[in-house]
């Protein structure tokens, strides 16, 4: 057991510490209280440039590269049409000419290349052969 003047020192020290800790938390609420308009202000901000960040890193890109074949080809000929439709929707469609379908499916594989859509006909390339590339009729 404590003496007297041990729990009296005891639970002036315990008292104290209650009395900081409520103080702590009370500045905090009074400066939240004082200032909440400035605190709303800067969520708000933050949640508008999180939600901006979002959109235009999931924005399509507003430029293409299609890999078609030789200059006035059929399949040049094809990319032109696309390029005229993709301008009226604001995409700039830049047609790369190459030897054929063979070349085609090559810048396709080749990241660096830049190439995201290119023209070929059937047969070129299966699923087994290219199975990083996908196949949609026109």
């Amino acid at each position: 057991m404590l003496s007297s003047a041990a729990e009296t020192k005891f639970e002036k020290t315990r008292t104290a510490k209650s009395v900081a800790g409520k103080r702590g938390g009370m500045a905090i609420q009074d400066h939240l209280r004082r200032h909440w308009a400035l605190f709303a202000f800067t969520v708000a901000v933050a949640a508008v440039a999180v939600a901006g960040f979002a959109v235009f890193w999931t924005m399509p890109p507003w430029t293409i590269v299609m890999a078609t074949g030789t200059e006035g080809g059929a399949y040049h000929e094809v990319g032109k049409r696309y390029q005229e439709i993709l301008a009226r929707e604001g995409i700039r469609l830049r047609l790369v000419s190459t030897a054929g379908a063979v070349a085609n499916l090559a810048l396709l594989r080749n990241r660096r290349s830049g190439v995201s859509v290119a023209l070929m006909q059937g047969g070129t390339t299966n699923e087994n052969g290219a199975p990083e590339i996908e196949s949609h009729p026109t």
